[in-house]
């Protein structure tokens, strides 16, 4: 559905959307973030906007920096999207596994936590003759013009509950915003404006679905049951949304609604 080709859409074309690599620059990429200005509706500034729709990044010239503006910048791309694996390279150079034949659009999200948000898949191995400090670098809280990364977990629904994570999922993406948690239909909705979105969860008959959204289009499809078995599909599944608006707030109407 991300195609506007109508032949490749359709799967006429023997080609598919296979994911979305996004290069940042190390020496130049935290002061184009932090001074990227856009006029459009979210004002996030389009190094802002890639980043957030990317499903893998690579920060290159990694060689060319100190190691704590390495490890500032890692933490600026994670804020925005905690999601995706970041690999440093040298002059572009990786294996190619990490960038062709991802499926992104066809398998489960990488799961994410808060305790795990600034931390990212690293090709440098680190050794006793490394010139640089192992020590875990101070936390450093980096506001994005808004933008931050929410998972929620998913525990196995039944199709009611299916049907309201659909209609949660077209309020917050058609409508930018959520009812808060409770029901309540005298409370001001919650506003959000998501960029991207991805997530897998499981029926409670054991179908294995996944989510893939960017900005206003969003597909919800069913995973075959061989490919669930030779991913490792969990049943316990997420919901990964990046965007702006998403406060404890809409963690709690999302939530609400898997309950």
């Amino acid at each position: 559905m991300f195609w506007l080709n109508e032949e490749y859409a359709t799967g006429l074309a023997d080609i598919v959307l296979d994911g979305v690599v996004c290069v940042v620059d190390a020496v130049f990429g935290q002061k184009q973030m932090e001074e990227d200005h856009s006029t459009d509706d979210l004002h996030v500034g389009e190094s802002i906007r890639q980043i957030a729709g990317s499903d893998v990044i690579l920060l290159n010239k990694s060689d060319l920096v100190e190691p704590q503006v390495l490890e500032d910048t890692k933490a600026l791309i994670r804020s925005i999207n905690a999601a995706a694996p970041i690999y440093r390279t040298v002059k572009g150079e990786i294996d190619l596994k990490h960038i062709i034949g991802i499926s992104a659009y066809q398998r489960p999200p990488p799961d994410f936590s808060a305790a795990s948000s600034t931390r990212s898949a690293d090709t440098h191995v680190h050794t006793e003759n490394c010139d640089h400090s192992h020590d875990a670098p101070a936390p450093t809280h980096y506001e994005v013009r808004g933008i931050s990364s929410l998972q929620v977990t998913c525990p196995p629904l039944d199709q009611p509950h299916l049907d309201k994570l659909d209609e949660w999922i077209r309020n917050a993406l058609w409508e930018n915003r959520v009812e808060p948690a409770g029901g309540d239909s005298t409370t001001t909705p919650l506003e959000v404006q998501i960029l991207r979105c991805k997530g897998a969860f499981t029926s409670a008959k054991g179908v294995h679905y996944v989510l893939q959204g960017v900005r206003n289009m969003y597909e919800i499809s069913e995973l075959p049951a061989a490919e669930s078995e030779s991913l490792g599909v969990p049943d316990t599944g997420k919901v990964v949304l990046i965007g702006k608006g998403l406060t404890e707030g809409v963690r709690r109407s999302l939530e609400g609604v898997l309950a």
